[in-house]
């Protein structure tokens, strides 16, 4: 199903990074009318932003935050469980 044939559509086809070969960017539509130069530097200089934030990434720390992440939440869910049964046997033992 073709969709969006309204929309205005810039390719970036040269994209500098040997993962992607191409980029589609959807042109807002308040924007439409602004020229096709100035959404083409536009462009790139997103592109270029991209790349600028993937370099400043490092995947060790995303690993970590994630296995930090992993761990505080099986920490958060352990206790909850251990609070849920306390509440549990209390009402059980004040109705006994």
């Amino acid at each position: 199903m073709l969709r969006g044939v309204n929309k205005q559509i810039i390719e970036v086809n040269n994209t500098g990074n040997r993962y992607f070969d191409k980029a589609l960017l959807f042109i807002n539509p308040q924007y439409a009318d602004i020229s096709r130069h100035k959404l083409d530097i536009e462009a790139n200089k997103y592109i270029e932003s991209l790349e600028n934030v993937a370099a400043n990434s490092s995947v060790g720390y995303l690993k970590k935050s994630t296995k930090k992440g992993i761990i505080r939440t099986s920490l958060v869910f352990s206790i909850s469980i251990v609070l849920l049964i306390l509440l549990i046997y209390t009402i059980f033992s004040w109705n006994s």
